[in-house]
């Protein structure tokens, strides 16, 4: 029965947090975000590092810098809500990640094919994958100021 009860309860959350997303993009959909780069800043947490796993150096505030500011221009765009730009920034990170760090098939030869045995960029993609969710919770969590902020710097309320 717990078993039934726990599944029930993850179901239940997961078609709840699925059709609030639906309701947010239709939400959002008429969001203009704004092209200047009046109020940009780049990736300006004090807290931000460059990343080294396993001999892998990632300098965060320079690779996401192109979403940083995209990120900032949505927060002081009037009818772009919160939820609409921090998801929007994690997609721009991933496509940074993804862009930076493709693919890169391993192969060897064999006498009757080659065999794909691995990707060489499999690594450094996952630390910037990481480094992303990591920014992705920190804005999600605790940018409710700064979003109201540029909200009103913008003019928005």
């Amino acid at each position: 029965m717990k078993k039934i009860l726990g599944f029930s309860l993850v179901l239940m959350v997961a078609l709840t947090f699925s059709s609030c997303s639906l309701n947010a993009k239709a939400v959002y959909s008429e969001c203009k975000i704004r092209k200047d780069e009046k109020y940009v800043d780049g990736c300006s947490g004090p807290w931000l590092p460059n990343v080294h796993v396993l001999g892998i150096n990632i300098d965060t505030k320079k690779l996401f810098k192109p979403a940083c500011n995209k990120h900032d221009q949505c927060y002081h765009s009037c009818g772009c809500g919160k939820e609409h730009c921090d998801d929007k920034f994690k997609n721009d990170m991933t496509a940074i990640c993804d862009k930076n760090y493709p693919y890169d098939p391993i192969t060897i030869d064999t006498p009757s094919r080659k065999i794909n045995i691995g990707d060489k960029n499999a690594l450094k993609r996952t630390a910037c994958y990481t480094v992303k969710d990591a920014f992705y919770s920190a804005v999600r969590t605790l940018g409710q100021k700064s979003y109201d902020d540029a909200q009103k710097r913008a003019g928005c309320r």
